[in-house]
């Protein structure tokens, strides 16, 4: 079980290293309708804070599934989150995600992805 969730936690890092929520110059994604998009943002348990998806109206995408990775070896320390999306039609839009704590006021930080369905 420890080597199990020693794989998974190795795995959500190079995750984290395809789509850091600090890379600046991270690439849009192209994807056609029904096809799945996963999001990992790494935050720090035990802060309280989290990503909240900021759904647009008319988005092209909706959210399937969100999974939190604990690590297991350090208790409140980094983990990520998980977020599957999936396209529902063609179209040009943005993902907004927000790093706060539920229960403060104002705005926290933000990290968009642009995503392009045809």
């Amino acid at each position: 079980m420890k080597l199990k969730n020693s794989l998974l936690y190795f795995f959500s890092l190079i995750g984290l290293t395809a789509f850091t929520c600090n890379d600046e110059k991270r690439p849009d994604y192209k994807v056609s309708v029904n096809d799945t998009i996963q999001i990992s943002l790494p935050y720090t348990a035990g802060t309280g804070y989290m990503w909240h998806w900021n759904k647009n109206e008319d988005s092209l995408l909706d959210s399937v599934s969100v999974e939190t990775i604990y690590n297991t070896e350090l208790v409140g320390g980094a983990g990520t989150q998980v977020w599957n999306f999936v396209a529902k039609k063609t179209g040009k839009c943005t993902l907004e995600f927000e790093y706060k704590r539920p229960w403060e006021q104002g705005e926290g930080t933000k990290k968009e992805f642009t995503v392009k369905v045809k």
